[in-house]
């Protein structure tokens, strides 16, 4: 009888990033502490303002302070994600 381990083929799932330039309310709900009113009041400042280029800007967002901000910041990105692996290089 032969036993197969399959341990070595489990990865963590890998987390897309949430564009907060481009994300809709449905996604942007996704992120650690942002419900409803938080996601629209991103997309209101997003509307008003233009689009966010540091996560510090998201402290001008009423209803985000330091500690929300810190923690989603990790789950967020300004640009268009690039794909993991470049079969150029």
């Amino acid at each position: 009888v032969t036993v197969q381990r399959r341990n070595d083929e489990i990865t963590a799932p890998t987390r897309v990033l949430v564009n907060v330039n481009t994300a809709d309310a449905a996604e942007l709900e996704t992120l650690t502490g942002i419900g409803p009113s938080l996601a629209q009041a991103i997309i209101d400042y997003r509307a008003e303002h233009g689009d966010f280029t540091a996560a510090e800007e998201l402290l001008l967002v009423k209803g985000i302070g330091e500690a929300k901000l810190e923690g989603f910041r990790a789950q967020i990105t300004f640009t268009e994600e690039e794909p993991n692996e470049d079969p150029g290089r």
